[in-house]
């Protein structure tokens, strides 16, 4: 077929060639609209290859009769030759530039007389060529904001616009909608994202061939400051204004947060500090003005105002009437302060005392104040004057005159001397206190006996007269005056005081301390003591004297000695104060008595013991009339004295004489212990010493007990005793009763009925006892002659028989054992086979039995064998044998041990023994394992494994422990019924049902627990898969065509994660040519490596194939744009004007841009660079406008990229403007240039 098309990349059509069949359907005339021509594209050429072109094929259908007698002709609309269509069924034409180009399809007849035309549209088309233009300084938040769409208006009407803001939104304009807002698009701004990314994406009729147009550009919002600021009200004069900048800052171009500020203040320079200070000398209102701003736009300021008052500070001034007075006086204080609304505080300050006061209803806070001091010294007067501002302080000295005081503390009438020089020291300031209050320390003291006596003044060194306090010694037995003078105070020569207050006169006694002591008593003292009897008297005659003697008698015992506890004394004649009472001492003891003889500056004291006596006696006696001859009779416990003061002393006589006094006694120890050496009757005799002082009756009768008789009897002793049972037992089973007997006689003659007392006891033999004495009951007491007992517990006991005489207790003891029959239990035993001890603790009892036991063993079922078990070498007669049973059964164990008469009967126990089967039957499985490994389960995840347990055992206690061992946390739980269960609880079942809910490796262990069997543990692997983790990337980056470089696939998809899945790939990519693997790599290879020779746009779809993936597979698609590497430079110069420097209208070149390439980057450059710049766009732009300010002769260079020229990655072209120039669309142009002044017009 004629004009066949070569394969090429991109997208491709089939085209059905049709043949031109132009003879007439009908008997109409052919109008325009017969007129066809086809082209299966639509007129629409999509390949965007710059270099090369596109060709047009079209096909005729005209089918009318008509147009057989003519001709057909095609005017492609490119400025070529119109071309007469011949008898091809098709025609072609190359189109090479980009543009809407009108092909004109005409019919001729071939007379000429008709004519008919048709024009059609062919849209040779690029992708959309268009930018983004935004303020270079951002836009404002919230306002409205322009965005430019540079060269909108060289788009097909087909264009579509999507520009999406960068803040969630977007708006989608037509080229029509785009032509109406010239280029401009609307937006109000309203995030805090910062910087914005605006996108556009333009498409136009050629946009389903290739990609559309994607380009940015990046802006930001400026968000303004919020001004605000506060102070402190008011503001006061010569002080700062204290301001507190409020303002929330806001963000600049560069996305920084920031504040600019400018602040104003009335007529003051402007401020830029945060934080300012400014201080105003003058009161009133000034106005604050705040600009805060983040740089740039006008949006980007806010600005405040505010008036601040200023008011007045204090400042204090005051005078005084007079700054010296004397105590008492005042002072008036006169205001000149300044200060607005102020208030008054005086503060006086000097001494510690307080001592003066606001007069004439004046106080500290009056304006002007009138003070009395009262005082004396230095006052500190300070006047603080506040308002609403800082306060200020002023003070003044006043000096306070004031007389001395003297004022008196104590003054004696009389003093005592020193005893031993007869001298008084006086020291004056014990007596007075002299207050200077300010003034010279100048005293004048006179001191000297009174008028008509005589006596000494002695000052001592450093404490003379002239002194404030002289020190001086007085003699005694004199009176002396004292005097003191002291000088007043003055202001201006006048005193201040009265003038009697400063001398004082006073009179002062030295006494005489001489005592002479002279007492005799009667009766008169022998030695250290006056001795007496109890209730008699003692007198003392007193021959003492001093000046002014006093006396003071006390008594008291002496504690060391022993005394009456109720002693007491009676003054018969006189008083404790007297000077020679007469005194009676009723007590027994030793007593000082004492006379304190005192005058006004002495005192003496003189004591006499006095020694008050009393006879002992003896006030109870209780002694025994019987005893026995091995008794010591023990006095003490028999006989009580009362010694008093007196050293006990006593003498004892017994008749006969045949007693012995041991433990250190004799007859004159008033206590002793005596043996009386025979039997039969003895008197005795006890006699106190005579002391001279007995004790009377109020009939003067004597009541001391002096002498004690009395007499005794010592007895004869002896017992004989038998203690029996009656029937001469000894033993007796357990509950039975035996009679017991004790027959006694006493060898005394006199001897009264004997007594009896019977006792169990528990001997000390360590013989097996099944009771205690209390389980052995007396049936008619433990107190007569015969006592029958019953023995309710076995053991040994001993019975004990006692008869008491007077002076003999006799005791005889009996062993008795108390029997019981033995006892044995047996149990029944469930058991594995194994050995058995066939007794144990608890099998016997044997009581005080011998042991001693016979044992029979044989099966249930008769069928015993020999082998069915094994004895140990002890044999059946063993108290503990040893027995293994070979063979699982039942048996029966027998037990015979020998009676002990209790009763007469062998006690028999017997025991079933039943022995397991060991053995366990059956086995665990997976319900559903991998085929050909029971083992093993192959599942996903949130899958179930469902375990099978058929084990049995005869002695059904089987128990199971399962347990899930895995690096997976928490990868698994126990199910059962749809529920997720315990652990605690699964982990125990018999067959458990475990889902597994993330990938991986588990190993699943479970160990069986029989009843004969050690544990059996079984394992199992549970492979879990998951869904694989698998990234492709949406978009790949650009690929220049036929590079040779192969684009890995490793660089965009990345297995995140199989999830312990076993993984297989397919690749497809469409179209399925213009490409080729790279070296062995296939469909099926992972990560291959692709060499893409042709440019075009490409889909590539990989399938990952997996066990738990949706239908086994997971899709995944990314797509590639593969660009030309042929790129061409091409630019015309818009303006062909000459222009002079000096022009009103400034003269401005558009650089209009032909470059060809897929996805060029621009580069402009001007030599020289001075005397021109840019008016619109910038050395990146796609066609720039240049604007000249001086006349040159300047080259324009352009240069372009798309990443994949194998040279120098960039193709350029050029023009040489002369100014004024003009361009021609060639690489180099060369213009002569005129330049014209403006003064030559």
């Amino acid at each position: 077929m004629k004009n066949q098309k070569k394969c090429r990349k991109g997208i491709y059509r089939l085209a059905l060639l049709l043949t031109v069949l132009c003879s007439a359907v009908g008997g109409y005339a052919q109008t325009q609209d017969d007129l066809k021509l086809v082209d299966p594209g639509g007129f629409k050429l999509c390949n965007g290859d710059a270099v090369n072109g596109q060709k047009l094929t079209v096909y005729n259908q005209c089918v009318h009769e008509g147009f057989k007698k003519g001709t057909f002709k095609v005017d492609w609309g490119d400025g070529s030759a119109v071309e007469e269509w011949g008898t091809e069924e098709t025609m072609e034409h190359v189109y090479r530039e980009f543009k809407v180009f009108k092909l004109k399809f005409s019919w001729t007849s071939s007379d000429g007389s008709k004519v008919l035309e048709k024009n059609y549209d062919v849209l040779r088309l690029n992708k959309p060529d268009v930018a983004l233009k935004v303020n270079e300084k951002g836009t404002c938040y919230g306002m409205e904001s322009e965005i430019k769409i540079i060269d909108y208006d060289k788009q097909t009407s087909g264009t579509v616009y999507v520009v999406n803001f960068g803040d969630g939104r977007d708006t989608t304009l037509t080229q029509a909608e785009m032509m109406k807002t010239m280029g401009s698009v609307k937006h109000t701004f309203q995030t805090d994202n910062c910087p914005i990314t605006v996108e556009l994406e333009a498409r136009n009729e050629c946009s389903d061939y290739m990609l559309p147009l994607q380009t940015t550009v990046t802006t930001a919002v400026v968000i303004p400051p919020e001004a605000a600021f506060d102070f402190v009200a008011p503001g006061c004069t010569g002080y700062p204004v204290q301001v507190i900048n409020r303002t929330i800052e806001g963000r600049d171009v560069y996305c920084n947060t920031i504040a600019e500020y400018i602040w104003k203040f009335g007529d003051k320079p402007s401020v830029f500090e945060k934080y300012p200070q400014v201080i105003f000398d003058t009161p009133g209102e000034y106005e604050v003005r705040l600009i805060a701003s983040t740089g740039g736009l006008e949006c980007s300021n806010d600005t405040i105002v505010k008036v601040i008052s200023v008011i007045q500070s204090p400042e204090v001034g005051f005078t005084v009437d007079r700054d010296t007075v004397c105590s008492g006086e005042s002072v008036v204080f006169t205001d000149h302060s300044k200060g607005e609304n102020p208030q008054y505080y005086w503060n006086v300050t000097g001494r510690q005392t307080n001592d003066f006061v606001f007069i004439n209803g004046t106080s500290e806070k009056s304006e002007n104040p009138v003070i009395q001091f009262n005082g004396y010294g230095e006052y500190v007067v300070a006047l603080t004057l506040t308002n609403e501002c800082p306060q200020n302080v002023k003070d003044t000295t006043i000096i306070v005159r004031k007389d001395p005081e003297i004022v008196e503390v104590t003054w004696p009438v009389s003093l005592c001397p020193d005893l031993a020089t007869g001298k008084a020291l006086v020291n004056l300031e014990n007596y007075f206190r002299l207050y200077w209050n300010g003034n010279p320390k100048e005293a004048v003291w006179k001191i000297e006996p009174k008028a008509g006596m005589t006596g000494t003044v002695d000052f001592l060194p450093g404490y003379e007269a002239d002194k404030e306090y002289p020190q001086v010694y007085l003699q005694a037995g004199a009176t002396y005056e004292v005097s003191l003078t002291l000088k007043g105070a003055s202001v201006g020569g006048v005193l201040c005081g009265d003038p009697s207050k400063l001398t004082i006169h006073k009179e002062l006694k030295i006494d005489d301390p001489a005592i002479t002591d002279n007492i005799v008593p009667t009766p008169a003292p022998v030695g250290d003591n006056i001795s007496i009897c109890d209730g008699e008297t003692v007198s003392f005659e007193n021959h003492s004297n001093g000046e002014g003697l006093e006396h003071s008698w006390t008594i008291k015992p002496i504690t060391t000695e022993l005394y009456d506890p109720a002693w007491n004394v009676e003054y018969l004649a006189g008083s404790p104060t007297s000077a020679g009472p007469r005194i009676r001492f009723n007590g027994y003891g030793d007593f000082e008595v004492t006379d304190s003889l005192s005058v006004p500056c002495n005192s003496k004291r003189i004591s006499f013991r006095v020694h008050v006596r009393k006879d002992p006696t003896i006030f109870l006696a209780d002694f025994p009339t019987e005893i026995c001859p091995r008794d010591v009779l023990n006095t003490e416990l028999c006989i009580f004295y009362e010694w008093y003061n007196h050293v006990p002393e006593a003498h004892w006589e017994f008749t006969p004489d045949r007693v012995d006094f041991v433990d250190g006694t004799s007859s004159d120890s008033p206590e002793p212990k005596i043996h009386f050496q025979e039997s039969g009757k003895y008197t005795y005799k006890v006699t106190l010493p005579e002391v001279g002082c007995p004790e009377k009756d109020e009939h003067g009768g004597i009541l001391t007990r002096k002498e004690l008789t009395g007499e005794l009897k010592v007895r004869i002793s002896g017992l004989d005793v038998t203690v029996k049972e009656k029937d001469n037992r000894d033993e007796v089973c357990e509950g039975g009763m035996l009679i017991f007997t004790n027959s006694a006689s006493e060898k005394d003659p006199e001897s009264l009925e004997l007594a009896y007392n019977w006792e169990v006891t528990i001997p000390e033999t360590g013989e097996p006892q099944g009771g205690t004495a209390e389980d052995c009951e007396f049936l008619r007491g433990n107190t007569e002659k015969v006592a029958p007992i019953t023995f309710k517990k076995w053991g040994t006991y001993e019975v004990t028989g006692t008869v008491f005489g007077f002076c003999d207790t006799v005791s005889r003891t009996l062993r008795i054992r108390v029997k019981k029959n033995p006892e044995v239990v047996l149990e029944d035993t469930v058991s594995c086979p194994a050995g058995f001890v066939l007794s144990g603790d608890t099998t016997f009892v044997w009581y005080n039995n011998t042991p001693q036991v016979t044992w029979q063993i044989y099966r249930q079922d008769g069928t015993d064998q020999p082998g069915d078990y094994e004895l140990g070498a002890e044999g059946l007669t063993s108290l503990i044998p040893r027995v293994e049973f070979k063979r699982p059964g039942y048996y029966t164990v027998k037990a015979t041990l020998p009676h002990a008469g209790c009763p007469a009967t062998d006690p028999v126990a017997e025991a079933v023994y039943h022995i397991y089967d060991p053995d366990v039957y059956g086995d665990i499985v997976i319900k559903t394992p991998v085929a050909g490994n029971p083992s093993v389960a192959d599942i996903c995840e949130q899958e179930i494994v469902v375990f099978e347990n058929t084990m049995e055992e005869e002695a059904g206690a089987l128990s199971w422990e399962w347990e899930v061992v895995s690096d997976v946390e928490q990868g698994y739980e126990y199910m059962q019924d749809g529920q997720v269960i315990d652990p605690a609880v699964g982990s125990r079942q018999k067959a458990p049902s475990i889902r597994f809910t993330k990938y991986g490796e588990y190993r699943v262990k479970v160990v069986t627990r029989s009843t004969c069997k050690s544990p059996v543990t079984k394992e199992f692997r549970v492979v879990v898969h998951g869904i694989p983790d698998i990234e492709l990337a949406s978009y790949m980056k650009r690929v220049c065509a036929g590079d040779g470089i192969p684009v890995e696939m490793s660089d965009y998809l990345k297995w995140v994660d199989t999830r312990n899945s076993a993984l297989t790939s397919k690749w497809t990519i469409t179209p399925e040519v213009g490409w080729s693997w790279k070296g062995g790599d296939r469909e099926n290879t992972d990560f291959p490596g692709i060499l893409f020779n042709d440019n075009g746009h490409y889909e590539l779809k990989l399938e990952v194939f997996s066990k738990c993936a949706d239908e086994g597979k997971q899709e995944f698609l990314t797509e590639v744009n593969v660009l030309r590497t042929e790129q061409q430079a091409s630019f015309s110069v818009g303006k062909d004007s000459v222009g002079c420097t000096d022009d009103p209208d400034p003269f401005v070149i558009t650089l209009n841009n032909l470059s060809e390439g897929d996805s060029l980057a621009y580069t402009w450059t001007v030599t020289p660079q001075q005397g021109v710049s840019f008016a619109e766009g910038d050395t990146n732009s796609e066609s720039p406008k240049l604007l000249f300010s001086e006349p040159g002769d300047y080259d324009v260079r352009l240069a372009v990229s798309n990443g994949c020229h194998h040279d120098d990655d960039s193709d350029s072209g050029s023009r040489h403007l002369p100014f004024p120039g003009s361009g021609s669309g060639i690489s180099q142009i060369s213009v002569n240039l005129f330049i014209l002044s403006g003064e030559s017009g």
